[in-house]
């Protein structure tokens, strides 16, 4: 079985969020229904206004068959977060699924990617992956998002493609965090996405990649995945302010490889069920983010 992990939070943080993970998600839902591959949906809902916190959770794990879901509130957003800017911190946010993970491989993706026929043929195999292998796709499609896709042979169409993007060996590294799959036991061998980068949130999925080559596992790339244009997308911004709400730029592979603490995902929450969500009880003492410092370095660097 794989554990499919997305990250969101209850504002529409990106233009109309909700709607894009919501129409996804019944997308590969269906997709790997038809196909008989065995799967749970993992939310991680992160840092929702105090007033939403987890509303989005509940209302995914209503919609969608074979799903379930974390929420991390403020509190915990505040004591791992270094940059007032950021309101979302994704990578430590599928973190916490992955260290949580109970099923033989976890995939971490985007909320926003749709499964083609060729990506359903990758998960289904999911029982042939590799110890230290992990795999990616080799292209992505962005797509027109003014239509709700019902099938996987729409995705076929040519004319609903607005661009495409192909990752290049070695690392695989453009737009990695669309898809990016391995036996759950390599992701904790790892312990998952870097968090000694608290200021910044992009290029976490790059150096993931790196940071299998620099391990000395493999990575793999086949198939293409299908994402919802929008223009609020990072790869499509021509300007990078240091007070963007992904944090300031940085050479994604400076200081690799990155080594986790022990306590990585927040390992240390204890968990409640509220409304039928897997609450992180928060911390004692809420901390206040501080000011963004101008050469910010690594936790521990």
């Amino acid at each position: 079985m794989i554990s499919i992990i997305v990250v969101g939070r209850a504002d529409n943080h990106t233009g109309d969020f909700t709607g894009r993970l919501l129409q996804t998600a019944k997308f590969n839902s269906r997709a790997l229904i038809a196909a008989g591959v065995e799967h749970k949906f993992v939310f991680v809902e992160w840092n929702s206004p105090a007033a939403l916190v987890g509303t989005v959770a509940q209302r995914y794990i209503n919609e969608i068959p074979n799903s379930m879901a974390y929420v991390v509130g403020p509190e915990w957003h505040n004591h791992v977060c270094d940059n007032p800017n950021m309101v979302i911190m994704e990578f430590f946010a599928k973190n916490v699924a992955l260290v949580r993970c109970d099923t033989p491989v976890a995939l971490c993706m985007n909320a926003d990617i749709l499964f083609g026929p060729d990506t359903i043929s990758l998960l289904a195999g999911w029982r042939g992956c590799g110890k230290t292998t992990m795999y990616r796709v080799l292209s992505r499609k962005d797509i027109k998002s003014d239509k709700v896709y019902e099938h996987v042979d729409e995705l076929e169409d040519p004319s609903i493609i607005v661009k495409e993007w192909k990752s290049a060996p070695p690392a695989f590294s453009q737009g990695a965090g669309d898809f990016q799959m391995a036996l759950t036991s390599y992701w904790q061998e790892l312990r998952g996405f870097d968090e000694t980068i608290r200021w910044a949130k992009i290029h976490k999925d790059h150096r993931m990649c790196v940071q299998v080559i620099k391990r000395g596992g493999n990575l793999v790339a086949k198939a293409s995945c299908y994402h919802l244009y929008h223009k609020s997308s990072y790869v499509n911004q021509k300007s990078f302010p240091t007070k963007a709400p992904w944090g300031p730029e940085y050479n994604p592979e400076s200081w690799m490889p990155y080594q986790n603490p022990a306590n990585w995902g927040l390992s240390q929450a204890r968990t409640a069920d509220v409304f039928g969500c897997r609450l992180l009880v928060p911390p004692k003492v809420n901390r206040i983010i501080p000011a963004l410092v101008k050469k910010p370095k690594p936790v521990g660097r």
